[in-house]
């Protein structure tokens, strides 16, 4: 099962590893091919790292507003190398119409009774 260098790892150093609470990490050791001594028990880390690769989870595909956000920004990308500058605003920023300023005054209110 392991070889006579081998390192072993116990359920504290799986928990300590994986970040998990003490009952996970020895649903881990359940899972995984062990070596008992009595009451202790140890796993081979070739086995834990087996296990964990066999366990990796490829990251999720992109939703549909990420993809469409990496294209337009791919195709800006695209057209800068091409201008060799930044790409230009294809729409004219709004402009607000300047409001009429009021000159400060002081609002006379009433007395408190």
């Amino acid at each position: 099962m392991a070889d006579d260098d081998e390192h072993f790892l116990t359920a504290k150093d799986i928990q300590r590893r994986l970040n998990v609470c003490r009952a996970r990490a020895y649903e881990v050791v359940a899972q995984i091919p062990r070596v008992k001594f009595g009451k202790s028990v140890r796993v081979a880390e070739s086995a834990f790292a087996a296990w964990l690769k066999a366990h990796e989870v490829p990251p999720p595909p992109p939703t549909p507003e990420e993809a469409r956000r990496a294209r337009i920004e791919a195709r800006q990308r695209a057209l800068a190398t091409e201008l060799d500058e930044k790409p230009i605003r294809r729409m004219k920023p709004r402009t607000r119409k300047p409001e009429a300023e009021e000159p400060f005054r002081i609002r006379p209110t009433r007395p408190r009774d």
